[in-house]
């Protein structure tokens, strides 16, 4: 589990004009656009591309090789576990964030298949970008 010391990081690139690279994987619409929203305050966080399903977010990582992924859980085709264990297959150094609202037992689930960071998703308006920030090594 990741722990916060503070709340008060500004999520930056580390290499100046290079961005993190960020996909968004939820199946409704609006938390997407919510997400995607927060995070176009950071200046270090480019939004490249969206996914409804697990299924399309693995097709997405393949073809978009992000950073990050923002993924949440209980989706259709394809839930966010499989997919993860999927996308760490291939790309292990992307870093994935589960942002659900499942229980432990989910959470332990999320670890096994190599989710780097969860993140409850009452607190995303608040963790989300520190979390980010954590996760991801200091160079691209």
């Amino acid at each position: 589990m990741i722990y916060f010391v503070s709340m008060n990081v500004k999520v930056e690139a580390s290499i100046p004009g290079n961005k993190r690279r960020v996909l968004l994987v939820d199946d409704v619409e609006d938390i997407r656009s919510m997400v995607k929203q927060l995070l176009s305050r950071h200046p270090g966080l480019e939004i490249v591309g969206q996914a409804h399903d697990g299924a399309e977010a693995v097709r997405e990582a393949e073809r978009l090789r992000p950073d990050v992924i923002l993924m949440d859980i209980h989706m259709p085709v394809m839930d966010g576990i499989a997919a993860t264990r999927a996308i760490k297959k291939f790309l292990p150094a992307t870093r994935i964030i589960v942002v659900s609202v499942s229980d432990g037992a989910t959470h332990r689930a999320a670890r096994e298949a190599g989710a780097d960071g969860i993140c409850d998703k009452a607190d995303v308006m608040t963790r989300l970008p520190t979390m980010i920030e954590s996760v991801l090594p200091d160079a691209l």
